[in-house]
């Protein structure tokens, strides 16, 4: 699933024997009725015209041409953030810190906190940051460990040395648990 501003993408991957696929919108806050959003034997469907920072339930299940079915459900918020990931995401591997870009930013400044302390602060100059598993910061060896991390981001000016920064662009959070081994 990948909540957007106004919508919400899920997406499956179905059984070699499967007929066909059924994503249904369940009863959500102000609303009574369950919606078919989509039928078919596609592997992703978007649902539009939804009011953002309301949890939305799916569900989505699978047929074969015996009438046998295997259902799950998915539940997301759409959001108008362009931060991904969003808030409280879990992730398994270092995550990709992505933002909207800002007209005329030389650089953007990235800082990552683990708790009150500090742990990174990063130059890139696109609108994104991979992170690493492990970095230098203010002399000490850090590593990405199991988990909650804040991360803030703020457009930079000029030259670095010039500490020309706009307004904050935004900040977001994620839980990181690392892959099982």
């Amino acid at each position: 699933k990948a909540p957007g501003n106004g919508t919400i993408r899920l997406s499956w991957v179905l059984p070699s024997d499967a007929a066909g696929v059924r994503v249904v919108r369940l009863a959500t806050q102000g609303t009574a009725a369950r919606k078919t959003i989509y039928q078919g034997s596609a592997t992703h469907v978007t649902d539009h015209g939804l009011k953002n920072g309301v949890r939305y339930h799916y569900l989505v299940t699978d047929f074969d041409q015996a009438g046998n079915t295997s259902a799950v459900g998915e539940s997301a918020i759409p959001t108008a953030s362009t931060l991904r990931p969003l808030t409280g995401t879990v992730v398994q591997a270092p995550p990709r810190l992505t933002w909207k870009q800002v007209k005329g930013a030389d650089y953007y400044n990235v800082q990552l906190y683990k708790g009150k302390r500090k742990i990174l602060s990063a130059w890139p100059h696109g609108a994104h940051l991979a992170l690493p598993l492990k970095w230098h910061y203010r002399g000490k060896h850090r590593r990405l460990a199991k988990g909650v991390y804040r991360w803030y981001v703020w457009p930079g000016y000029g030259e670095r040395a010039a500490h020309r920064y706009g307004n904050r662009i935004g900040g977001s959070s994620f839980r990181y648990r690392s892959q099982p081994k």
